[in-house]
């Protein structure tokens, strides 16, 4: 090969610089941010709030209901005293109520 093909080869083609000569010409995202800000501030506001009173019907109604269902009717005392017959509590063994 002769010597003139190795230095395109190496160092590559030339690059030219273009530049626009209208000034009127903008680029196509000028502006965009601007324009679509509003509806991302809204758009988030309604999906945050939708996930809010989701979780809050889905699982805070239900798990304070359970608690409270389960706590009208307890009796520590007799579950006090189904653990001390299990041998749950080793220093309640001869403990008597």
């Amino acid at each position: 090969m002769s010597p003139s093909v190795w230095k395109d080869v190496i160092v590559g083609p030339s690059r030219r610089k273009t530049t626009i000569s209208s000034s009127s010409t903008k680029a196509q995202m000028h502006g965009f941010l601007a324009k679509h800000l509003q509806f991302h501030i809204v758009g988030t506001f309604i999906v945050s709030l939708g996930t809010a009173t989701f979780c809050n019907f889905a699982v805070a109604e239900p798990g304070n209901k359970a608690y409270a269902d389960f706590y009208r009717n307890y009796d520590s005392m007799k579950d006090f005293e189904v653990k001390r017959k299990a041998g749950i509590f080793q220093s309640a063994k001869g403990f008597e109520i």
